[in-house]
């Protein structure tokens, strides 16, 4: 999606411009890159065979979009292959655990599911990743494109990290912008550097074709080197051993929903039931605090087989208090001697900076880290 300048790449991922001028030099030595990574001609998904290293990372090629091993294309996989094989590598396994669930996804939307792989590209299948220009979460999504496709963005949850709700939305993005485009490397030029860029680019130099107006220097740097990572990285997923990887992936992990009516610590539900902190909140990384929303229902993420458990747990323990800054002036200190708990524990529960003097804006909603049989609102 639309991100300006530099530091639009997340930091969870290595995509520097550094790298992007070692791709651009790798492109001129193309002929002795041909001898040593075997690239033959030019293919499409469609009729390019694969013999699978394992199934979770077959690509499914029905509808595929058609992808060019040009000079930028060639230089990205030997780039994956070279000095970017450890951050591939990893970010290769790790997708194991979500692929399948993307693909089901995107074939929903009528989105081709080697597209699956932008998140690779973008985050590395990191829920949390999160770029200098505030983009989040699997699809790096800005904070306006993510409200413009339904993810709720508060003080409680940001549904850019929820892995389901953000891959329905980059589904309903990339066929918003194939819908505008009509071609899907502008759909990706587009998904990186915004539709105006991409429709200025087009009228200024009279073409659609993306790989003419990337020739022409039409579109920021970034966004040029961004579409042959994607289709680099669609190759070499597609088979993984015949590029020299040899992929171990992650399991996709079984679970189970329980619908939560209000504020329950994740900590209070991990004691009750045996449960890790940890695991909480990595099945659950759309929650900003330790606990789930107040004033509402929130689906629950739970490794498969505790649903029961879970639920009768929350029958048990008290919903935190929660506390609502009306007046001025008031800061962390203020609020954590009215309620006797510590500066530093009150920061950890509400995912803030521990600084006392920390001012707070009139209307923010705390929890209080402290056991609590009431479940009503305080204010000041």
């Amino acid at each position: 999606m639309e991100r300006r300048g530099a530091d639009r790449r997340a930091v969870a991922r290595p995509g520097s411009d550094r790298r992007g001028r070692a791709a651009a030099r790798a492109g001129l030595f193309v002929a002795a890159l041909t001898a040593v990574t075997a690239i033959p001609r030019p293919v499409s998904l469609a009729e390019r065979g694969w013999s699978p290293v394992n199934e979770a990372l077959a690509v499914d090629s029905s509808g595929g979009i058609p992808l060019e091993l040009n000079d930028a294309v060639r230089a990205t996989i030997h780039l994956y292959r070279n000095g970017m094989r450890d951050w591939f590598s990893g970010a290769l396994s790790r997708g194991g655990r979500y692929l399948p669930a993307i693909r089901e996804a995107f074939e929903a939307e009528g989105v081709p599911t080697e597209l699956a792989y932008v998140a690779l590209v973008e985050s590395e299948f990191r829920s949390g990743a999160v770029s200098g220009a505030k983009a989040k979460g699997f699809w790096q999504f800005m904070p306006a494109t993510g409200r413009r496709f339904g993810l709720t963005q508060d003080s409680w949850v940001d549904e850019r990290s929820d892995t389901e709700k953000a891959t329905r939305a980059a589904a309903q993005y990339l066929r918003h912008l194939h819908d505008v485009f009509e071609d899907w490397n502008l759909a990706l030029a587009a998904y990186n550097a915004g539709e105006g860029t991409v429709r200025r680019a087009i009228r200024r130099h009279g073409t659609n074709d993306f790989w003419e107006l990337s020739r022409a220097r039409a579109l920021p740097r970034e966004t040029r080197n961004y579409v042959p990572r994607i289709q680099a990285a669609i190759l070499v997923a597609q088979s993984p051993k015949r590029y020299g990887f040899e992929i171990d992936p992650d399991a996709p992990r079984k679970v189970e929903t329980v619908e939560v009516d209000g504020p329950f610590a994740l900590r209070d539900v991990g004691r009750c039931t045996g449960l890790e902190l940890g695991t909480l909140q990595e099945l659950n990384p759309a929650l900003l605090r330790r606990a789930t929303p107040a004033n509402r229902t929130f689906d629950l993420k739970v490794p498969e087989g505790t649903a029961e458990q879970v639920a009768a747990c929350l029958e048990s323990v008290p919903q935190v208090k929660t506390h609502v800054v009306r007046g001025r002036g008031v800061t962390l200190a203020t609020v954590a001697r009215k309620y006797g708990t510590r500066v530093s524990d009150l920061a950890r529960a509400n995912g803030l900076a521990t600084r006392s003097r920390l001012r707070l804006t009139r209307g923010t909603e705390l929890i209080i880290p402290m056991p609590t049989p009431t479940r009503s609102v305080l204010s000041d």
